[in-house]
């Protein structure tokens, strides 16, 4: 089967002013149609690894899926004592956070891409993770820095909520939480 790939870098000429309006014009149409959008975030660094890391140590606790562990960055972590443990989630609070702070984050032409996609895909670096997933970690995230640097990600998972195919996803979209 054929596929086709939409690579809004590769197929806008970002220099051409005309072309470029006549392209965002068709982004309603592009990305409804998708059938998956992957949101390229930028090279992998420690920092984003750590990142998504945590955010899938968290998401399956909330989800019911793990009893808590702390994701263990190497053999010494998981050599300390419980507490200790439990004492760094705030290192990987921070690892979302820088990777949640990403300037991809921070463009809200994003909005329309991340409203209208019907499966989203987070991907930095060789990572990789639902946009659900992330969505459901930065709104602890959001609540727990109170919005600071991030405000913006909390207004587009606003607008993904108030899409009518969001909705209908019910509670596996956690941006219905916005």
């Amino acid at each position: 089967s054929t596929k086709v790939f939409w690579i809004d870098a590769i197929c806008i000429d970002q220099s051409n002013i005309d072309e470029r309006n006549r392209q965002v014009q068709r982004m309603r149409e592009i990305y409804s149609q998708s059938i998956q959008t992957v949101i390229w975030l930028g090279d992998g660094s420690f920092f984003s690894h750590q990142g998504f890391k945590a955010t899938s140590i968290l998401v399956d606790l909330m989800r019911g899926r793990t009893t808590p562990q702390p994701p263990s960055t190497s053999w010494l972590i998981a050599r300390l004592p419980r507490g200790v443990q439990l004492a760094l989630y705030p290192m990987y609070i921070l690892a979302i956070m820088i990777l949640l702070r990403r300037p991809y984050f921070t463009r809200i032409w994003i909005a329309q891409e991340v409203a209208l996609s019907r499966s989203l895909v987070v991907a930095c670096g060789d990572d990789t993770m639902s946009f659900s997933d992330i969505a459901l970690v930065a709104g602890i995230v959001i609540s727990l820095s109170e919005g600071k640097n991030l405000r913006n990600l909390s207004n587009i998972l606003t607008v993904r909520a108030l899409m009518p195919n969001a909705i209908q996803t019910g509670t596996t979209d956690p941006s219905w939480l916005f």
